[in-house]
């Protein structure tokens, strides 16, 4: 299988996590690995804009589960993005660089049952690959 085959079954298999949680997973991420141009973390909720002007955003008593998508493409490219999904299976995926400039991973750890070995495994993770990190309870 090649590199875009296995970011397709990635992307597939969350599809499939998000649709056990009676939603579909509409998450967006190119191809190209465009960055985004903002990232709003605030108390209530988290908001991405890409640089197509899309938006994106998941309230956080909204938030049903947290995970990772690693890729292959590093270091010369986005390969980690932190995937955020609602209750109602939408979401969106922010690169950790983007993520680590507005302290998304401060708030992502602080969740009660964060799961930090699957993070640590994320993080090191130089293959395209999925984490769930943290669900919420009741989601489960």
């Amino acid at each position: 299988m090649g590199q875009q085959d296995w970011i397709i079954v990635g992307i597939v298999c969350w599809a499939l996590v998000v649709v056990a949680l009676g939603g579909a997973l509409h998450i967006d991420i190119e191809r190209k690995r465009r960055r985004p141009n903002t990232l709003q973390v605030d108390d209530v909720e988290v908001v991405l804009t890409a640089s197509d002007g899309g938006v994106r955003r998941v309230r956080w008593d909204e938030l049903a589960e947290v995970g990772a998508l690693t890729t292959d493409d590093g270091p010369a490219a986005e390969d980690l993005f932190w995937v955020l999904v609602a209750r109602d299976g939408t979401g969106c995926a922010v690169p950790s660089e983007l993520g680590d400039e507005h302290n998304l991973v401060d708030r992502l750890l602080g969740l009660s049952g964060f799961d930090h070995e699957a993070f640590i495994a994320a993080c090191g993770s130089t293959e395209d690959a999925r984490f769930v990190l943290w669900r919420r309870p009741d989601a489960a």
